[in-house]
């Protein structure tokens, strides 16, 4: 994520990371051991609102990844319950 008002020249600089991230999370499918195994990945490249109020324009740019299907291999996983 960089500030909106650094998007111009961040921009060439920061598309790269979205490929190279979604490459490295395809390439470990258990995220580092902590999970088994996860089903999709998506991400998206925008706005981020992280302190705006609702209707303001966002506070930065970055990505934004999506895991889905996350099969936990441990005792705090949701599907134990």
């Amino acid at each position: 994520v960089c500030p909106r008002a650094d998007s111009q020249k961040l921009l060439e600089k920061i598309i790269p990371f979205g490929d190279a991230v979604a490459v490295a999370l395809m390439n470990d499918r258990t995220l580092g051991a902590t999970c088994s195994t996860y089903g999709a990945l998506s991400y998206t490249f925008g706005g981020i609102n992280w302190a705006a109020a609702p209707g303001e324009p966002p506070d930065g740019i970055g990505f934004t990844f999506t895991i889905s299907d996350i099969k936990h291999n441990d005792a705090t996983s949701l599907e134990s319950e």
